[in-house]
């Protein structure tokens, strides 16, 4: 059976015989597609209702944090699916003794322990998460009490402190330093506007990093721990153990914000974060190339127009080699990127004007916004990306540091 430390809810569902492994395979694929928790999911598709679901979710507690034995919390979530009762009816049928309340590592008595979270928000959002079947820090980052940062920070900890890895006084003063770092850094004049928001469908920065610049499983648990015990992040675990260095780290960070604003698909992300990783280029460059590789007709045009039009270079003046790819038909624009790069035009103008052209293609700004703010990031030596932020097209989801 599965180690008591860390017990899913869909093993507990799978080992009380309450819903099959391939029920549980189609709500992860619904899961992975809209965002939603696996719980919410199975209510959702009807195979659970809201008592269930609440019933599995505190005996999956209960046996995390030690109180209950696996094979008592089966047999209690058995009963109470057959006979419909709610969790203290269940103990008493199935002839379990009920665990007696006490200090425990839920995720509001960490939160509320770290002082994140004051007793009547907590009881508020558990109210809320009851009856929409969400789990706590959903609800928390759905409303913006909390980032999702904090949430992923204090589940970690969760975690950790149930492996015996830390302490859980260690694990509170970790919460403490990290909702301190956050306060500290949403001050800065860099991440106005930032607010605490539920980022669930942009993958995490240690899953892009394994998938796309070979971090291993190994190094990631590793990575995590060590940041959990030292009270950082888990980027600056990693760029000081010198796994990564901090341009990939930074790139990853940039590129989770664009996935929060929609203003990169995820192929288009996953080619200029490899690229990052592989090249050892800045992150302007990456999406620029990235973005060529997804053109399936010439888009040179386009990129001229714009350069020409924020006063960049001066398509009287362009060599042959440049004006005979305008009127080819197939995709030419990285030829004609290079060429202009090697007529003297700055590699970053040329890349900020690559990125503003496939925002206009994604309808993110206009074809006057991308000229005007192409002159912004131009004069002003800034990616594209900030200057969105600055003129109010993108929110600041993801905090950085005054660099």
């Amino acid at each position: 059976m599965q180690d008591q430390n860390h017990l899913r809810i869909g093993d507990l569902l799978m080992h009380a015989n309450v819903v099959s492994s391939s029920l549980i395979a189609d709500a992860l694929v619904k899961y992975e597609n809209k965002g939603l928790p696996l719980g919410k999911v199975l209510v959702l598709s009807g195979c659970l209702d809201d008592l269930q679901l609440r019933n599995a979710v505190d005996l999956q507690y209960m046996v995390n944090d030690g109180l209950l034995t696996l094979e008592a919390a089966v047999q209690v979530m058995q009963t109470a699916f057959e006979k419909k009762l709610d969790l203290s009816e269940a103990f008493k049928e199935a002839k379990v003794l009920q665990p007696e309340d006490r200090e425990t590592n839920k995720l509001g008595q960490l939160l509320y322990d770290s002082h994140i979270a004051n007793d009547s928000l907590i009881n508020t959002c558990l109210e809320s998460a009851k009856k929409t079947s969400l789990p706590l820090g959903h609800v928390l980052c759905q409303r913006g009490f909390v980032s999702q940062t904090i949430i992923s920070k204090a589940l970690l900890v969760q975690q950790c402190i149930r492996k015996n890895q830390m302490t859980r006084e260690q694990g509170i003063q970790a919460l403490v330093a990290a909702h301190k770092r956050e306060n500290t850094l949403a001050k800065l004049p860099s991440n106005a506007g930032y607010r605490a928001r539920n980022l669930k469908n942009t993958p995490l920065m240690g899953a892009l990093l394994v998938e796309h610049c070979g971090l291993s499983e190994r190094q990631l648990r590793d990575s995590l721990l060590a940041s959990a015990l030292s009270s950082t992040t888990l980027g600056a675990t990693l760029i000081q153990s010198r796994t990564f260095n901090e341009n990939l780290i930074l790139a990853v960070v940039s590129l989770q914000e664009m996935l929060d604003n929609s203003t990169i698909d995820e192929k288009t992300m996953a080619r200029a974060l490899e690229a990052v990783y592989s090249k050892s280029i800045g992150l302007e460059q990456a999406c620029a190339e990235s973005y060529t590789l997804s053109l399936d007709t010439n888009h040179a045009v386009e990129l001229i127009e714009l350069l020409a039009s924020a006063s960049i270079i001066e398509k009287e003046k362009l060599p042959n080699s440049i004006t005979e790819r305008l009127a080819v038909n197939y995709n030419q624009v990285s030829y004609v990127a290079k060429e202009l790069i090697g007529n003297g035009v700055s590699a970053d103008t040329v890349y900020t004007a690559l990125r503003a052209t496939q925002l206009v293609k994604l309808a993110i700004i206009s074809e006057q916004e991308a000229i005007l703010y192409l002159e912004q990031a131009h004069n002003a030596s800034m990616p594209i990306d900030e200057v969105l932020y600055l003129n109010g097209k993108t929110q600041r989801t993801r905090l950085k540091e005054n660099k």
